[in-house]
């Protein structure tokens, strides 16, 4: 069953979703990445590939992005935030959470997933997580003013995190190096595992690239 459902964030603005539900107590929360929206056709692949696997899957829009409402200015405390009303909304329906931050998510999810308990395991997918070496001065200088920077100094800590963590990252994604995911791997001190992609972009613009990440998402999850 597909349905449209609004979620108010912090600021009771709207945030907008879609949910894959069937019967699993298991929901999955899929983040997206810079530029785009749920609506991605990546995102859309996977959403469905996960429901096809048996769980539950909601994605929606991050605040200002696609068809949520609020400023559309990059503000990782306010996409944090986000994640944490999400969880709210959905924590009381299901026996297990799990997050799925694709590029710039992935430090997002990263961040929520050591604030927020109810977070039981996420996955990184081609995740940004060093904002001073992305390869794109403009978008590093401009977007992350010192607020950010000093937001993801204080909040960005791979060590603290004790939920369970996948990390997929493509080594021929050209647009952020693989090397970012390996280092935030080799900081995390939880249950982890690495799953290396072979010839796939950082959009993951080749469905086969998306059904390879469903089945290695599914066979983690268990």
């Amino acid at each position: 069953m597909i349905t449209r459902i609004n979620v108010k964030n912090n600021k009771s603005e709207k945030l907008a979703g879609i949910l894959l539900k069937n019967k699993s107590k298991e929901l999955i929360i899929i983040c997206h990445g810079y530029k785009i929206s749920k609506d991605f056709r990546a995102i859309k692949i996977i959403a469905d590939g996960l429901y096809e696997e048996g769980y539950c899957v909601f994605r929606f829009d991050f605040t200002g992005h696609g068809q949520s409402e609020g400023n559309s200015a990059i503000d990782l405390m306010q996409q944090v935030d986000d994640i944490g009303s999400v969880v709210k909304n959905f924590q009381d329906q299901y026996g297990s959470i799990i997050l799925i931050g694709c590029s710039l998510a992935g430090l997002i999810t990263a961040i929520a997933a050591r604030k927020y308990p109810n977070i039981d395991k996420f996955v990184t997918i081609n995740g940004v997580f060093d904002l001073d070496n992305l390869g794109l001065r403009s978008f590093s200088f401009r977007l992350f003013k010192r607020k950010q920077h000093d937001y993801f100094k204080e909040n960005f800590l791979p060590e603290s995190i004790n939920t369970p963590a996948l990390v997929i990252h493509s080594r021929d994604d050209k647009v952020v190096d693989i090397s970012q995911s390996k280092k935030f791997y080799d900081k995390l001190h939880t249950e982890k595992r690495f799953a290396e992609l072979k010839e796939a972009d950082h959009h993951l613009s080749k469905e086969k690239n998306c059904t390879l990440v469903v089945d290695i998402i599914a066979k983690w999850l268990g």
